[in-house]
C-alpha cells in the first residue's frame, strides 16, 4: 500500500498521472452482435399500478372517497424505538398516550362506507426521560379475526347487521376503532355498539371480550365515553341498545374505585338515536341522545348506517341520581333542534344546584360521519356560512318544563373532539380543549380560558391535520390546566404522521418538540394518557427480544428508565451458547 499523507503536491499529482486508469472495456472483444431492448413507459411501474386491475376489497378510494391521500389505509402493524425528535422531550413526561385509529383492512362489501366504521387499530407513544418508542397493533376484533380468515370484507355498513354476511348476523360488531380506557391493568378499546375489548397495556396483543368479570350481563353494548372521578376513583359508564339493535333500552353503571359494581339502573328512552357521550357531576349521571335517528328499515332496504342525522328531531339531555338510581328518576331535557354535536366536554353542579355542561355545537354534522335524513334542508346551505360554538348548557333538574333554555356561548370558533384537564372530571373547570374546524378540517388546537373569555388558537401549518388534544399534568398536584398537550398531527402533503407536545398554558408559542414517524397514520378518534407510575410494571413498548437486566446493567444509559420487566423472547447473544441449526 502506498502511503499517500507523506507525500507533497507535487509527489501527490506525479504518482496519480503515473497510475493508468483508463477504462479498458471499449478494448474488450464482443462475443457477437450485441444489442438493447429497453421496456417502453407503459410497462413501468406507475404505468402498471394505472392500467392493471385490482381487486375491488382493495378499492378503498371507490367505495369511500376518504380513504385517500393521508388516509389511504395502512393496513400494518409496527413499531419504531427510539422515534426521532425535533426539540426536547420534557424529562416530567413520562407515560403512554394511547389511541385509537380508523385504519380499514379491506373495502366494504357492500360499496359505500362510512370512514368510523374502519378497523381499530391502536397507536401509542411511550415516553420515558426523552426517549420515545412507538407502536401501532390492529386489534383482534371477532370482525378482524374472521376477515383475516376469509381474506375479504365481512361486516357490512355502519353498525348495521343487516348488511353483514349471514355467518357474523348475531356476531360482536365492534370495530374496535372509538376510545380507550387504562382499567386495572388492561387497556379497555371501546365501541358503543359491543362490549369492550380488552388488550395488554405493553404488548397491544388482544386478549379478548371484557365484560367486566361478568359485571355488565346481560347488557350487549357499552358506552364508548365512561367518565372517571379524579377524586373518588368511582367510573360511570352505560350502554344504549343495551338489550338489542334497535332497542330503547338504556342500562346505566357506577363502579367503585376498585372496580367493583356499585349500581345499575335501566331505563328506556324517548327514541333510539346516536347516544355517544355521558358527564358526571357529584351527584348526576347524563346522557347526550343526539337528533341522529336509528331508522331499521332504511338500514334493511338499503344496506344504510345505523343512524341518520334528522334536522327535525331535537336533541336530548337524560337525567339520573348518581347513585341509587332508580328507573323513575330519570328525566328528558329537550334543546336545540337542527344542530349537531357529538362530544360533552366536561359537566359540574353550580352552587344554585343546576348542571352544567360544555360542548362544541355546530349547525351541521361537521364529521360528516353520518347520511343526512333530510338533505332537502341542506340543498340551498353553503358550508361556508354555516355555524359553530363552544357553549356551556344549563339543566335544572328541578325545572317544571322539560325545554330547555338556549346555551351560553364560551368561544366563538367553531371546533370539535371537546377535552378538559381529567383530574376535573365532574368538577368546577376553567380550562377548555379541542380542536379547531375549518373547511379544510381540523386544522389547530384551542385552548379556552373560561373565566378570562380567551380562546388560544395554535394553527397546525399547510395541509397538517391534528387530532383530539389529550392533556399530561406537569405534576399530579399541579393547577389545573398546568401541563401539556399531546396530539397526533398529520401531513398530509409529506404522508408523514407525528405526536405533536404543546405547553398548555402557552399553545400559541406552538410545539415544545415534534415526535416523528417515518410513515403516515389513518385518522384517529380518541385517546388517554397513562401515567407510568398507574401501571403494574415499567416495560417496554416495543420489541426488547434478547434484553436481559444483566444486559440492561451492562448497556443501558438511562434513557429510557430501566425496565423492571422484558418484553421479547430470549436471543443467543454468546458464542458459548451459539445456537445449532436443527436442520443441518
Amino acid at each position: 500500500m502506498v502511503n499517500l499523507s507523506g507525500m507533497s503536491a507535487s509527489q501527490l499529482q506525479e504518482f496519480v498521472a503515473s497510475v493508468d486508469i483508463t477504462s479498458k472495456l471499449d478494448d474488450c472483444e464482443r462475443y457477437s452482435k450485441l444489442s438493447i431492448n429497453v421496456s417502453p413507459a407503459s410497462a413501468s411501474i406507475p404505468a402498471k399500478q394505472e392500467s392493471l386491475a385490482t381487486d375491488g376489497k382493495y378499492q378503498f378510494s371507490r367505495v369511500n372517497p376518504y380513504n385517500t391521500g393521508p388516509n389511504t389505509p395502512t393496513r400494518f402493524d409496527a413499531e419504531v424505538a427510539s422515534c426521532v425528535v425535533r426539540g426536547k422531550v420534557p424529562p416530567e413526561i413520562d407515560g403512554t398516550f394511547y389511541r385509537t385509529g380508523c385504519d380499514p383492512i379491506f373495502a366494504n362489501r357492500t360499496g359505500s362506507d362510512t370512514w368510523i366504521n374502519s378497523d381499530g387499530a391502536i397507536h401509542a407513544w411511550r415516553f420515558s426521560n426523552g426517549e420515545v418508542d412507538f407502536k401501532q397493533k390492529y386489534v383482534r376484533t371477532p370482525r378482524f379475526i374472521y376477515e383475516r380468515i376469509a381474506r375479504q370484507s365481512l361486516f357490512g355498513a355502519y353498525r348495521n347487521p343487516y348488511s353483514d354476511d349471514k355467518r357474523v348476523f348475531d356476531d360482536i360488531q365492534s370495530s374496535g376503532n372509538t376510545h380507550i380506557l387504562y382499567w386495572y391493568g388492561f387497556l379497555l378499546v371501546l365501541k358503543e355498539d359491543s362490549p369492550p375489548i380488552a388488550l395488554d397495556p405493553d404488548t397491544l396483543e388482544t386478549l379478548g371480550i371484557y365484560d367486566f368479570e361478568g359485571q355488565i350481563n346481560p347488557s350487549k353494548t357499552f358506552t364508548a365515553h365512561p367518565k372517571v372521578d379524579y377524586t373518588s376513583g368511582e367510573a360511570m359508564g352505560y350502554g344504549m341498545e343495551a338489550t338489542g339493535v334497535g332497542a330503547n333500552d338504556l342500562v346505566y353503571y357506577q363502579f367503585d374505585k376498585n372496580g367493583k359494581k356499585s349500581d345499575e339502573c335501566w331505563v328506556k328512552t324517548p327514541d333510539v338515536t346516536w347516544t355517544h357521550d355521558m358527564i358526571a357531576t357529584d351527584n348526576w349521571v347524563v346522557f347526550h341522545m343526539s337528533n341522529s335517528q336509528l331508522d331499521t328499515e332504511h338500514m334493511k332496504k338499503n344496506h344504510g348506517t345505523h343512524f341518520r342525522f334528522n334536522r327535525y328531531l331535537p336533541n336530548r339531555y337524560g337525567i339520573l341520581p348518581r347513585r341509587n338510581p332508580k328507573p323513575q328518576n330519570v328525566r328528558w331535557f329537550d334543546t336545540l333542534k337542527n344542530h349537531f354535536w357529538a362530544h360533552l366536554g366536561n359537566g359540574f353542579e353550580g352552587e344554585d344546584g343546576c348542571i352544567y355542561i360544555d360542548a362544541f355545537v355546530a349547525d351541521y354534522d361537521i364529521f360528516k360521519i353520518l347520511p343526512n335524513m333530510h338533505p332537502e334542508l341542506d340543498a340551498a346551505r353553503p358550508e361556508a356560512q354555516l355555524q359553530g360554538k363552544l357553549v356551556r348548557f344549563k339543566i335544572d333538574p328541578n325545572a317544571e318544563s322539560n325545554e330547555m333554555e338556549l346555551p351560553v356561548v364560551l368561544s366563538e370558533v367553531a371546533g370539535e373532539m371537546v377535552r378538559c384537564d381529567d383530574r376535573y372530571i365532574s368538577k368546577p373547570h376553567n380550562h377548555v380543549y379541542g380542536c379547531r374546524y375549518s373547511p379544510t378540517g381540523f386544522d389547530g388546537i384551542l385552548h379556552v380560558d373560561v373565566a378570562a373569555g380567551v380562546t388560544n388558537v395554535w394553527v397546525a401549518g399547510n395541509g397538517v391535520i391534528v387530532g383530539e388534544p389529550c392533556f399530561i399534568p406537569r405534576s399530579p398536584d399541579s393547577p389545573e390546566g398546568d401541563g401539556w398537550l399531546v396530539t397526533c398531527t398529520r401531513d398530509s402533503q409529506r404522508r408523514q404522521a407525528h405526536l405533536t407536545v404543546l405547553d398548555a398554558t402557552k399553545i400559541t408559542d406552538g410545539p415544545v418538540c415534534v415526535v416523528e414517524l417515518p410513515f403516515q397514520l389513518c385518522e384517529g378518534v380518541h385517546g388517554q394518557w397513562v401515567n407510568t407510575k398507574t401501571m403494574r410494571a415499567r416495560k417496554p413498548l416495543v420489541d426488547y427480544s434478547g434484553v436481559t437486566a444483566e444486559l440492561q446493567a451492562k448497556f443501558s444509559t438511562g434513557a429510557p428508565k430501566p425496565f423492571e420487566e422484558f418484553t421479547g423472547k430470549p436471543v443467543v447473544v454468546t458464542r458459548k451458547e451459539a445456537v445449532k441449526n436443527p436442520w443441518l
